[in-house]
């Protein structure tokens, strides 16, 4: 009676155990769903992107299998030779998209000759009806995948590229033990009678076929065939091969009416992949047109890149999984979007604005305060204390912005006492006339732009442009509401300051970056001749040199006396990692003597006329994506443009 007692005890306890613990797991997956939702919502709002809710993912998909399964050394499959059918069953592989552990789709893929890329990596080339469904299917969370299922009933990761409205290509790390599908003619058969279909399910891992032959459903399609081969969605990205082993082409889509299956004869496939630089071109030059190509879209391509990736003429790339967030970054930020496998693949982009250079300093109280570091000699530790703390309440952080609200440029500036006027001095602040230059050639400057100046710890205020010369690439930004700030006097009222001062024997090059670290990087100014004929080529014969090494965030900084503080310069970055040109004092003396002097109308006030300085270039080193490993020759997919060498002082 008491061992029963006792039973009913422990049975009533462990019922209020799992009860406890099912109501947790029901709180936790609601504050789960809650902080998703949070995150969908503040995306929404910050870059205007939406999303479908998650229960557009709710239906699993039913795999269905077709035709004939292959056995390994089975003779006389589909009415192939045993060599045939062998060399087909490891050309041929399973990719499904998942959403956590649901099966969302699955098709079949063909295994594309190895690229060019010194990372080991294996293609695979379906329908572009896996990245319909994957762009579908897409919800907030955003954490589709993609699985490739190997003939060895293996599973790996897949990456999705390129796509276009027939075909996409899926990229799995590691070479694999599959056999590239040749997709150039071993025999010509000009029209084949009969033909196989070929796919593989995920679920089992088995090789799927099945006979058919050409009709002339889908001739309303301007490069599609069609054939009777009855075939599941499973099915579709797979190879169509005739009886001699020649692949015909890659099965696409259904026809709307019949269900019948239509494919993409391969000599227009060819062309496309070669095209999308994923095949040499040139290799099937030659090669005669099988009748039922005839009439089909054939027309000759280029793809031309300079600059940033740009996808092939007809292409596109998708916005990777996981990555939603990066992208309407790089968006609103007007960075170039990443070549495909970039992000997934810990690429990384240069050359942007957020790039610091030399050693980092924050004021007391920054979050990440304790973990900032540098490179080559620590300037702030040798700075005297008196100079560091005249810098931070010196040098400003700048960024603008277009009329449709996109960062345009950030840069450094720094506050000077300006001359009297009026019988009153003001504080504006000095900087490259770069933040409001559209173009690099037709020298044009955008005076509407809106211009926010950050002073850390929390001073962050709209500026006005109220001057700029073209020639010599300076902009003065007025501020109101500046606080506790040490502007640099540069004595106009003293006769004896137009006189050039001799260049120091070590100088600092200054510069902030936007969220308000100030960045420190010495060197010594360059007095080789050879070295000081280089600035020319910007077109401005005033500029000078120094060996400081910058990013574009020292843009517009100070270059200061290393022992005194005092201005030397304003820093420029022409990309070099070992050469910074700055502009000398004077210059900057002139050009605020003269926004003093004039008087206009016009609210912003240029100092040089457009006809004078035109040969004068102020080329910005542009952005680029860069991975060590996915560098390529002319025949690779992902031609990355920069200086490799650039890197290293970077």
């Amino acid at each position: 009676m008491q061992k029963n007692k006792r039973a009913s005890g422990h049975a009533s306890s462990l019922r209020k155990v799992q009860s406890t613990i099912k109501k947790k797991e029901k709180i936790g997956s609601s504050r789960k769903r809650g902080i998703t939702t949070r995150k969908g919502h503040l995306r929404e709002n910050i870059f205007g992107y939406s999303s479908p809710d998650r229960d557009i993912s709710s239906t699993k998909f039913e795999e269905r299998q077709f035709g004939n399964v292959y056995e390994p050394g089975q003779a006389d499959w589909c009415e192939l030779s045993k060599r045939l059918a062998s060399h087909l069953s490891v050309e041929v592989v399973s990719l499904a998209l998942f959403d956590g552990d649901k099966m969302l789709y699955a098709c079949t893929g063909i295994v594309l000759p190895r690229g060019t890329s010194r990372l080991d990596l294996t293609r695979f080339l379906t329908s572009s009806q896996l990245v319909a469904v994957f762009n579908f299917k897409r919800n907030k969370d955003d954490k589709l995948r993609v699985l490739v299922r190997l003939p060895d009933k293996k599973t790996i990761p897949g990456i999705l590229g390129l796509y276009d409205k027939y075909i996409a290509i899926v990229t799995s790390e590691y070479f694999q033990d599959v056999m590239p599908l040749d997709m150039y003619q071993q025999t010509y058969l000009p029209n084949p009678s009969t033909m196989v279909a070929a796919g593989r399910a995920y679920n089992s891992s088995s090789l799927m076929g099945t006979i058919g032959e050409l009709t002339d459903i889908g001739a309303d399609y301007e490069d599609l065939v069609a054939s009777n081969c009855q075939i599941t969605e499973a099915g579709l990205g797979g190879p169509l091969i005739d009886l001699a082993g020649n692949f015909v082409g890659i099965n696409i889509c259904f026809h709307g009416d019949t269900q019948r299956p239509l494919f993409l004869p391969r000599i227009l496939l060819r062309q496309r992949l070669e095209q999308y630089e994923v095949l040499i071109p040139g290799k099937g030059y030659g090669e005669k047109m099988p009748p039922y190509c005839a009439g089909l879209l054939m027309g000759k391509t280029s793809n031309s890149r300079q600059g940033s990736y740009e996808p092939p003429p007809g292409a596109s790339r998708i916005i990777p999984s996981g990555f939603m967030d990066t992208w309407e970054w790089l968006e609103s930020m007007g960075y170039p979007k990443p070549p495909p496998l970039m992000l997934e693949l810990n690429g990384r982009l240069v050359r942007t604005f957020e790039e610091v250079f030399g050693w980092l300093h924050a004021w007391k109280g920054y979050k990440n305060f304790d973990m900032l570091h540098g490179h080559g000699k620590n300037a702030w530790q040798r700075l005297d204390k008196k100079i560091v703390a005249t810098i931070s309440n010196r040098v400003i952080s700048l960024v603008s912005f277009n009329g449709e609200g996109t960062s345009f440029f950030s840069c450094s500036g720094f506050l000077i006492r300006g001359p009297p006027r009026k019988g009153r001095t003001r504080n504006v602040i000095v900087t490259s006339a770069s933040l409001v230059r559209t173009c690099d050639v037709t020298d044009k400057f955008d005076e509407n732009m809106r211009i926010e100046v950050f002073l850390p710890p929390n001073q962050r205020l709209n500026g006005t442009l109220e001057s700029y010369h073209s020639g010599y690439n300076i902009a003065i930004v007025t501020v109101k509401g500046l606080r506790d700030i040490c502007p640099e006097d540069m004595k106009f009222d003293d006769p004896m300051s137009n006189q050039e001062n001799p260049l120091p024997r070590r100088v600092v090059a200054i510069g902030r970056e936007p969220k308000g670290v100030l960045c420190a990087s010495m060197g010594e100014p360059i007095l080789c001749d050879e070295d000081l004929h280089w600035p020319s080529t910007f077109g401005c014969q005033q500029l000078k040199l120094s060996n400081c090494k910058i990013s574009k965030v020292g843009i517009g900084g100070p270059l200061i006396n290393f022992f005194n503080g005092r201005l030397v310069g304003m820093n420029f970055c022409d990309g070099r990692p070992d050469r910074t040109p700055y502009l000398p004092c004077k210059q900057i003396r002139e050009v605020l003597h003269s926004t003093w002097r004039l008087t206009t109308d016009r609210s912003v006030l240029r100092l040089d006329k457009p006809d004078v300085n035109n040969k004068c270039r102020w080329p910005v080193p542009k952005p680029y994506w860069y991975h060590g490993l996915l560098e390529m020759n002319r025949f690779g997919p992902m031609p990355m443009i920069g200086w490799v060498r650039q890197l290293n002082g970077m």
